[in-house]
């Protein structure tokens, strides 16, 4: 079968809104979502570098963070301004154009019904346009969960 090739000087292509890239989908039985906006896609490449363990990436030894090493220890009061570093160095690193403007950690000596969790907000901005946030959450059980948001 022959394939078509539309450049973009075809009046078809102005109909058809392109994806820029693909995510994870793990509520459907599509695993792969397609993405249409810039900030989804960075929402999504942020979540991966930070939940990807260094040495982990095949061919990308030097990829991810270490976040995930330190999440489960104890004390992790006294590793709050590490565990900030831990994640302003590799989105320096792998993805220049995110602004972290804030990053905020909530384990149990701040709130009491955070027993054995730690909840991590990272506040942030592309090209200085949206502010947007990603909070990743852990529980006694060894589990990690992503949510997102815009600040307003």
């Amino acid at each position: 079968m022959g394939y078509t090739v539309v450049t973009s000087n075809n009046a078809l292509i102005n109909d058809i809104q392109l994806p820029i890239g693909i995510g994870l989908n793990f509520e459907t039985s599509q695993l792969f979502d397609r993405i249409y906006q810039n900030t989804t896609q960075v929402l999504n490449n942020l979540k991966l570098l930070l939940l990807t363990k260094m040495g982990e990436r095949y061919g990308i030894p030097t990829y991810g963070s270490e976040l995930l090493y330190v999440l489960f220890q104890p004390n992790l009061n006294n590793l709050k301004d590490a565990v900030k570093e831990l994640i302003r160095i590799p989105i320096n690193k792998w993805l220049p154009n995110v602004n972290v403007i804030d990053i905020v950690i909530t384990t149990s000596e701040d709130d009491p019904n955070l027993q054995h969790e730690i909840e991590i907000k990272i506040i942030f901005s592309v090209d200085d346009t949206l502010v947007q946030e990603l909070n990743i959450n852990t529980t006694e059980f060894g589990t990690v969960t992503t949510s997102t948001g815009v600040v307003i």
